[in-house]
C-alpha cells in the first residue's frame, strides 16, 4: 500500500499519517539474498530426511557446501512450517511406595 503511494508521496508523510513508523517501509518485503534458492535446498533436505531438525538440515547444507548457520536455517524452518517441539522427558526420582526399614 506504501509503495504504491511513495511515488507521489513523500515515506515520512505516508508513515506519519499511517502512524507508523518509518521502518516499517524499509523492512517489509525484505528478503536476504539467495533465501531463494537455500529454500529449495532445505526443501530438498526434508523431502528425504523429513525427520531432521534444524541442526542436521544444517550440517547437511554444509555438507553440500552451503556456508549457513543455525539461525537462517531455523529461521526458513519455521517460513516452510517445519518445525517440532521436543518434549521433557521426566523421570520419577523417588518410589513412594517404599517403607520404612525398621532398625
Amino acid at each position: 500500500m506504501i509503495t504504491d503511494l511513495s511515488e507521489e508521496y513523500s515515506i515520512s508523510k505516508l508513515c506519519e499519517v499511517l502512524e507508523l513508523p518509518r521502518s516499517t517501509y524499509y523492512h517489509q518485503g525484505q528478503e536476504k539474498a539467495g533465501d531463494q534458492a537455500l529454500r529449495a535446498e532445505i526443501e530438498k533436505v526434508i523431502a528425504r530426511w523429513p525427520t531432521y531438525g534444524y541442526r542436521r538440515v544444517t550440517h547437511q547444507l554444509k555438507r553440500t557446501g552451503h556456508a549457513v548457520g543455525e539461525t537462517r536455517v531455523r529461521r526458513l524452518l519455521e517460513e516452510l512450517e517445519h518445525t517440532s517441539q521436543v518434549g521433557k522427558v521426566r523421570f520419577s526420582t523417588t518410589d513412594t511406595n517404599i517403607r520404612a526399614i525398621p532398625i
